[in-house]
């Protein structure tokens, strides 16, 4: 989904170039609306390319979070299912032996 939205984003941004382009080149347009337009479409490409770089960066770094929230989950439901086996203990020895108390 990220690289579809990517590439329909960056073709936008490509036709978007080339109609500033011929914007610039329009003899109409002042110094000072032709260096506005330029300064913008600058921050725009710039702040494209940034993203650019960034995106795949935050991308990895999800993806890693995801996985040690998979781990945390699954050690979660391992100490879960020990206190529930050590609760069911509890209730019908009345007490514990210091064995049984270890995780397995």
């Amino acid at each position: 989904v990220v690289a579809t939205d990517l590439k329909l984003r960056s073709d936008h941004l490509t036709m978007m170039n080339s109609v500033a382009e011929d914007m610039l080149s329009d003899k109409n347009l002042s110094l000072q609306e032709r260096d506005k337009l330029s300064a913008k479409l600058r921050i725009i490409n710039s702040n494209w390319n940034k993203m650019c770089k960034e995106l795949p960066v935050k991308v990895k770094e999800i993806e890693i979070h995801l996985q040690d929230y998979g781990h945390f989950k699954e050690d979660l439901e391992k100490l879960f299912n020990w206190a529930v086996v050590t609760g069911q203990k509890f209730q019908h020895r009345g007490s514990l032996s210091p064995g049984d108390t270890q995780l397995q």
